[in-house]
């Protein structure tokens, strides 16, 4: 997967790692998206927001976030995250191109 990072275009979501699953979930799967969130094993609070944003482009959700619980939803958005790209990548090899690495934020990527 080629990705060209632009810091003149706002960037989408965990950019450019849920377009990406997103992207090879519907040109790969023939499940429905509350399966492939299932097999994943998103949380289960995470998943009406991820399936938004497969089916709209938007991470829409219901409920509120507690400033208490921020970090703790940080964490388990970054796993489910990780958790889809392995599951993905379990049929075929992934390989991320960055281009202009520079001018990410460091929100997702750690060492």
């Amino acid at each position: 997967m080629y990705h060209e990072f632009d810091s003149s275009v706002m960037a989408d979501a965990y950019e450019p790692f849920l377009s990406s699953i997103k992207e090879i979930f519907y040109k790969e799967y023939d499940m429905t998206i509350d399966e492939f969130l299932d097999a994943c094993g998103v949380y289960e609070l995470h998943k009406s927001v991820l399936k938004s944003y497969f089916e709209t482009g938007i991470c829409k959700r219901a409920d509120e976030v507690f400033a208490s619980e921020y970090q703790y939803e940080c964490h388990r958005m970054q796993e489910a995250i990780a958790n889809m790209l392995k599951y993905v990548s379990s049929k075929e090899r992934l390989i991320f191109v960055f281009n202009r690495l520079n001018i990410i934020v460091t929100l997702f990527i750690k060492k």
